[in-house]
C-alpha cells in the first residue's frame, strides 16, 4: 500500500521539529540568492546541501523563491513562527538567523504516556500487516538472495507543464529510489531512465524490465520488512535527483534515527524508521514544491514482507502486476512487481 500508511497524529507532531529545520534551511538559501554571486553556507550544513538543488533551478524560480522567503522570515511569517515555536529561535535576530538550529534542543516534544500507547498500535500494525500482499504458500524454494522491485510497463496520462505552463515538448521521466529493512539496511538507486519523449496517453511496456530497487536477503533476521521510496522527476526540471534521492535522505536518516533514539529509545523497529523517513521525505519535497516552485513528483512509498529467505509468492518468484501513482507537474502510472532471485 502506498504511503501514507494513516501516520499517527502523534508522530506527526514528534517530528515536526525535523521537517521545520529543513523548512528554515530552504528559506535561507533562497533569502540569500544573488544573481550576481552565490552564497557561502557551513560545510555538511542543511543549506549547503539544499543550495546544490536550488542553484539548478531556473533563474526566474530562483527570484520568485527568494520573494516568497523573504515574506516567510519576516517578522510574522510564517517560517518565522513556525521556528520560534518548533526550533526556539528567532530569525529576525541577527544572531539567530545564521545560527544551526538543533531540534534536540527543544522540550515540549515527549510523548505522554497515551501518545506512546498509540503509537505502540502503529508499530504493531506495520510488523503485523504489512501495507503489501506477504510472500507465502506454495511448496518449498531455496534460499533467495535478492529482492527486486520492477517495472514492467509505464502509462503516462498527463505530460508534464513544458515551456511556460504548456505542455509543449515531450517528456524524458528519471525515477530514483531508496530501500531500508527491518536490519536497518539502506541501498539506493540513485537515477533510473523510464524512457524519453512521452506525451499524453502513451502506454509503454518495458521488454526488458526497469529493476527501481533492490534488497538484500542473506544474512538477514526474518521475517523481514522493506520499504521502498521512490521520486520521480522529468529530465529537463532542474537536474539535482540523486541529491534528492540520495543526499537529503542520508541526512534525513540520520536525523530521524537520533531523533527516535531521543524520543523513543532503543528497541524501536526498522520498519517504523523506513516509515518515518517515507513521511520526512514526502514532507520536504513538498515544501520545496510550495517554496521553490521545484517541478518534483511527489514520493510514493511502498512496503513488502517475506516470512523467509525461502518464502514464494505463492508458489512462485514474482507477484502479479499492480500499479502505482505518481502526481506533480504530470501524471504517471507504472506498473510493478516484486521479483525474488
Amino acid at each position: 500500500m502506498p504511503y501514507p500508511a494513516a501516520m499517527p497524529p502523534e508522530l506527526a507532531k514528534l517530528l515536526q521539529p525535523l521537517v521545520v529545520r529543513w523548512e528554515v534551511g530552504m528559506a535561507r538559501v533562497a533569502g540569500a540568492y544573488s544573481a550576481s554571486r552565490r552564497a557561502a553556507f557551513p560545510d555538511a550544513s542543511i543549506e549547503q546541501l539544499l543550495q546544490h538543488r536550488f542553484s539548478s533551478l531556473p533563474a526566474e524560480k530562483q527570484t520568485a523563491s527568494k520573494r516568497r522567503a523573504d515574506r516567510a522570515m519576516a517578522a510574522k511569517g510564517k517560517i518565522t513562527r513556525r521556528a520560534a515555536r518548533f526550533l526556539n529561535i528567532d530569525l529576525t535576530s541577527p544572531e539567530d538567523a545564521a545560527r544551526d538550529a538543533d531540534p534536540r534542543a527543544v522540550d515540549g516534544f515527549q510523548l505522554s504516556t497515551q501518545d506512546k500507547k498509540a503509537l505502540q498500535g502503529y508499530i504493531d500494525q506495520l510488523v503485523t500487516h504489512p501495507k503489501a500482499p506477504a510472500p507465502g504458500g506454495g511448496q518449498a524454494a531455496p534460499n533467495h538472495s535478492t529482492l527486486a522491485l520492477r517495472f514492467r510497463r509505464m502509462l503516462c496520462v498527463d505530460e508534464t507543464n513544458g515551456l511556460f505552463g504548456s505542455e509543449w515538448g515531450s517528456d524524458e521521466m528519471l525515477i530514483g529510489s531508496t530501500a531500508i529493512d527491518t536490519n536497518g539496511v539502506i541501498s539506493k538507486v540513485a537515477r533510473i531512465n523510464l524512457y524519453k519523449n512521452w506525451d499524453d496517453g502513451d502506454d509503454r511496456p518495458y521488454p526488458t524490465p526497469k529493476v527501481i530497487a533492490r534488497v538484500g536477503l542473506q544474512g538477514k533476521n526474518y521475517p523481514l520488512t522493506a520499504v521502498v521510496t521512490m521520486i520521480m522527476a522529468e529530465d529537463d526540471s532542474g537536474g539535482g535527483l540523486e541529491t534528492i534521492v540520495n543526499r537529503i535522505y542520508d541526512r534525513l536518516a540520520q536525523e530521524a534515527r537520533r531523533w527516535l533514539l531521543d524520543n523513543l529509545g532503543k528497541g524501536f523497529p526498522d520498519v517504523l524508521l523506513g516509515w518515518v523517513l517515507a513521511y520526512l521525505v514526502d514532507r520536504i519535497i513538498s515544501k520545496l514544491k510550495s517554496y521553490w516552485d521545484d517541478d518534483l513528483f511527489r514520493p510514493v512509498t511502498i512496503q513488502i514482507t517475506l516470512p523467509s529467505q525461502n518464502a514464494t509468492f505463492n508458489g512462485k518468484n514474482s507477484t502479479p502486476s499492480r500499479k502505482l501513482r505518481f502526481s506533480g507537474p504530470g501524471e504517471y502510472f507504472p506498473s510493478y512487481e516484486w521479483v525474488l532471485s
